[in-house]
């Protein structure tokens, strides 16, 4: 039972992030980060950082590696 908590939190939590997430695209000045062709990257560091989160909250360790792996390749193609 314990783990079916944890991933009904799991889920919960990434899709209040992803609300939050295309609220704030709304606003212009979010609006604005995120555009033009050199700005895509964000996108995935952003869900690095997401699988990160719902890694610390619900204490899943294992969510921690590939968000590292995702939200680091995220920032080389930033760069």
């Amino acid at each position: 039972m314990n783990s079916n908590r944890r991933s009904g939190l799991a889920t919960g939590l990434m899709l209040i992030f992803i609300g939050l997430i295309l609220v704030a695209y709304q606003l212009e000045p979010v609006q604005n980060l995120f555009s033009g062709p050199e700005r895509w990257p964000l996108t995935i560091i952003f869900v690095g950082v997401l699988f990160i989160l719902v890694g610390l909250v619900t204490r899943a360790s294992g969510m921690a590696v590939p968000g590292s792996i995702i939200a680091v390749i995220g920032g080389i193609l930033f760069y």
